[in-house]
């Protein structure tokens, strides 16, 4: 006994001596263990188990039949049969069919058929063919289908004669090309044709046995399961071919497969709505609308800065909410964007000015100004005076920068496209996790400020101020904390939104700013540029 033999039995665990209905009931007991969607190699080893134990129990059966037809003798058949044999006759029908066949090509066969009917050959002629189609040859596939087709090979019907083997080869050579035919339409996105032609292979009397039609379906399902481009549309008419419903309970096998292409299917057809809409021209779900648009439609830089130049901000609500869905619900469709990241859109956000911003930059500029002022005097009446030119000079530097940032505001809108690019290109991940920065929008502000601190404190002010600015952007965002004024080394980090680190360089420099400016006016790290 082989190996293989004994292999299959053991994959099955079976017996030797187990039926065709106990083989079909391991087997779909086992499907349930051996999914292909979770290890496709037990899964193949345990189809081609099954198709090994089938086979030796039909042969084993056939067998078994053999044996109970009776034999008649030689000498009483001799009685009843004429002494004369035909043999001549079956000689000559044999070389005729040979010689057709030795002629048939891919286009002649319906005129090789007419002359092996005409000759008396045909039967002949087509066990011949019949055999020729389990080689693999570049015209065996048409003859194939004829024979499948027109002569109703693989059903009781059948005029050739197979032995157990052939048979089996046969039907494994039909589903071959019936799985080429169909995986190359849905390799290029013909599903019309896919259905088509899985409609006339459903319709063959051959695939009318019950266990070729669960082979067809669990052929279908891996077809399935094996590409991703195919619409909801097309698996919902394929379920209604074959009466798959999971509402009524019927499910093919694998089961687990049959699931996840449901999931897939409802992903597809959640997708194929979403690219309706994008398309729509109504009036009616504007943000969700141009939403749909933004993510679904390949446009270049400058496309989508046209597109969102007229956003509100229910518009980009959308945005997120539906980029949000596909991160989250649908991340299987991320690689069918245009984009790989859903938030692209995000770096085209218009960026207002925050009041919490220019509350900050008031309370630098009235800092810095202060510590100006301090750079010289020495009497403590003068504190007063020095108080209010140092509030004055910051409420007058605020108002100026306002009314700048807003009006920069306005020019940055008109550069975001060139402002997009360099920022990708010029300033480093890490300095802008959240892509919210701007080289432009937001450098160049940063630079006048920087300017500004260096105009009065100095090198080692400006360090500070580059310090703090750096680690705003490495830190991880914290909540907005509120001021308690009981606490006064609380109020630097509560009103400027700094953490420890931040707040401590801000004392350690503050203090070493006043420090040398009172005691040390002249020296050069904290001396500015302004007299």
């Amino acid at each position: 006994m082989s190996d293989v033999y004994l292999d299959c039995w053991g994959v099955l665990q079976l017996d030797e001596q187990a039926d065709e209905r106990s083989i079909k009931r391991q087997y779909a007991r086992l499907l349930k263990v051996h999914r292909p969607d979770e290890d496709a190699e037990a899964f193949q080893r345990l189809r081609e188990a099954y198709e090994q134990a089938m086979g030796i129990a039909r042969w084993r059966s056939e067998a078994d039949e053999d044996e109970r037809v009776p034999v008649v003798a030689p000498a009483l058949a001799s009685l009843s049969e004429p002494s004369t044999l035909p043999v001549e006759p079956a000689a000559s029908s044999e070389a005729c069919a040979s010689t057709l066949l030795d002629q048939l090509g891919t286009d002649n066969l319906a005129a090789c058929w007419r002359q092996a009917l005409e000759q008396h050959c045909d039967q002949a002629f087509e066990q011949g063919l019949a055999l020729r189609c389990l080689m693999a040859s570049p015209a065996s596939a048409t003859w194939l289908a004829w024979g499948l087709g027109e002569r109703q090979w693989l059903t009781p019907f059948q005029r050739i004669q197979l032995n157990d083997g052939q048979q089996r080869a046969l039907v494994q050579a039909a589903f071959a090309q019936c799985r080429g035919i169909l995986q190359g339409h849905l390799q290029a996105g013909d599903e019309r044709p896919f259905l088509a032609e899985l409609q006339r292979w459903v319709a063959q009397p051959w695939l009318s046995a019950f266990d070729r039609r669960l082979d067809l379906q669990a052929m279908v399902l891996e077809l399935f399961h094996q590409h991703s481009q195919w619409s909801a549309a097309l698996f919902d008419r394929v379920c209604q071919l074959f009466g798959w419903d999971v509402r009524q309970g019927v499910i093919p096998q694998p089961a687990g497969v049959f699931h996840a292409l449901i999931a897939r299917s409802e992903e597809q057809a959640w997708l194929q709505r979403l690219r309706a809409l994008a398309e729509a021209e109504n009036p009616e779900h504007r943000s969700d609308r141009l939403a749909a648009r933004l993510l679904l439609t390949p446009l270049s830089r400058r496309q989508q800065i046209a597109m969102t130049r007229t956003f509100i901000l229910a518009d980009w609500q959308a945005c997120h909410d539906l980029a949000s869905q596909f991160v989250h619900q649908y991340p299987h469709l991320l690689g069918q964007l245009p984009h790989e990241d859903a938030f692209f859109w995000q770096p085209l956000m218009p960026r207002p000015f925050d009041e919490k911003d220019l509350a900050k930059l008031w309370s630098g500029a009235f800092v810095v100004s202060m510590l100006h002022l301090l750079a010289g005097r020495s009497s403590v009446g003068d504190w007063g005076t020095q108080v209010f030119a140092s509030l004055f000079i910051s409420l007058l530097l605020i108002a100026v920068a306002r009314w700048g940032m807003n009006f920069w505001a306005w020019m940055a809108d008109r550069w975001l496209g060139a402002d997009v690019w360099l920022t990708e290109r010029l300033v480093p991940a890490a300095f802008n996790r959240d892509g919210q920065a701007l080289l432009m929008r937001h450098g160049l502000p940063w630079l006048a400020l920087a300017g500004y601190v260096w105009l009065n404190l100095g090198v080692l002010g400006l360090a500070t101020m580059l310090a703090i600015g750096i680690r705003e952007r490495l830190k991880a965002p914290t909540p907005d904390q509120t001021v308690d004024w009981l606490k006064p080394w609380r109020v630097l980090s509560a009103v400027f939104g700094w953490d420890r680190v931040q707040t401590v360089i801000a004392w350690a420099m503050i203090a070493v700013i006043v420090a040398a400016q009172l005691l040390h006016p002249v020296y050069p790290l904290t001396t500015g540029l302004r007299p």
